[in-house]
């Protein structure tokens, strides 16, 4: 006889109101009647989505799960549970150990829950993958995030961005080096990590942003990113980054400084070229940076082509198989670049392969 009632933290309170069943004994009803999505699918994952779920109502189905001995959970998605907050960050620990994935995006979980949530995961050596976008991040969260990544050596997704719910959540993520310094740090020492987005696809790549980044995988930091993702690029991505900084020179001389900085794009564009051509190529692995409009019209844009060429390499681990000299992976790779129309990568690895070719 369980209340009807979209709040599943009153669902599990509400042994205390009726009788004397205990939680264990609720929760048992909402496991086998189905409500709540209390119990894992035959994936192996727990959809708690959007549940109005409260931190009382994680702790008490989570900790029941374990009791009952589940042992097939592979994700526990709490997205969208905006009561759970900082204090609801602190379940994480009784997540069962089988978990590789966790989900707590849209949780309203701001700087505190963090803290705990980066803590937890410094000694954590089961999730692989973790979902925080759309919280309540700001300046102080950097550094959290980069001695996470700098002590944990098991995660490899980390989703951290925002979507734009106006530019004034958005500000830390957009106009804060330090924001982007603080992660850079960790990522120094990090070598597991293929996948950082930190900001949404939607925004403008901050050029400290991409320096900060260029630097620590240019340099031995990162060595296994293959997806970063720190905002989009677009065609007036210089003047545009030009003109936020107008907002700091007041309204005096902002026309003349504007006149200014178009007259220098084509130069200030021929440098970004440079350094994403450069980023690519030394960095093997690295084969996404959300470039997907900036390359549309790629004449327009010195070094494109370069840009293009080594993404392609390397989307296919063409250089990193070649170095191997392994005989199945060249294969592997030559069918994903056939697959995919990627020529540049099918010439490389036929040139530097030939040898490994059998000869009939």
């Amino acid at each position: 006889l369980l209340p009807k009632c979209s709040d599943t933290s009153a669902l599990l309170s509400f042994d205390h109101h009726h009788h004397h069943h205990s939680s264990s004994y609720l929760i048992h009803n909402i496991i086998m009647t189905g409500k709540c999505c209390a119990v894992p699918n035959q994936l192996g994952e727990l959809d708690l989505r959007c549940q109005n779920l409260t931190y009382i109502g994680v702790k008490r189905i989570l900790a029941t799960l374990s009791l009952r001995g589940y042992t097939n959970i592979q994700k526990v998605d709490l997205s969208g549970n905006e009561n759970i907050g900082d204090i609801g960050a602190v379940c994480l620990h009784l997540i069962p150990p089988t978990v590789s994935e966790v989900d707590m995006s849209y949780c309203n979980i701001g700087a505190v829950g963090l803290r705990h949530i980066c803590d937890f995961m410094k000694s954590n050596t089961n999730i692989t993958t973790l979902s925080l976008a759309g919280n309540r991040f700001d300046e102080k969260c950097a550094t959290f995030l980069g001695e996470m990544l700098r002590e944990n050596s098991i995660l490899q997704v980390l989703r951290a961005y925002q979507y734009g719910d106006g530019e004034k959540r958005f500000k830390y993520y957009y106009n804060s080096s330090f924001w982007f310094e603080g992660v850079v740090e960790g990522l120094m020492h990090n070598h597991t990590l293929r996948v950082l987005e930190m900001v949404h696809n939607t925004h403008d790549m901050d050029k400290v942003a991409l320096d900060a980044f260029n630097h620590v995988l240019c340099n031995g930091g990162g060595s296994a990113i293959e997806r970063l993702c720190i905002g989009r690029v677009r065609q007036s991505f210089t003047f545009q980054l030009s003109l936020n900084a107008v907002e700091n020179l007041g309204r005096t001389g902002v026309a003349d400084y504007i006149n200014r900085i178009t007259l220098q794009l084509p130069k200030a564009e021929d440098s970004f070229g440079k350094l994403l051509s450069n980023l690519f190529k030394r960095c093997k692995n690295l084969y996404d940076m959300n470039l997907t409009r900036w390359l549309e019209h790629p004449h327009q844009h010195p070094h494109a082509r370069e840009v293009q060429y080594w993404m392609e390499l390397n989307t296919v681990k063409a250089r990193q198989i070649t170095e191997d000299g392994e005989f199945a992976g060249f294969v592997d790779s030559l069918v994903e670049a056939t697959h995919s129309d990627l020529f540049d990568s099918i010439f490389y690895l036929v040139r530097n392969n030939a040898h490994q070719i059998p000869k009939y």
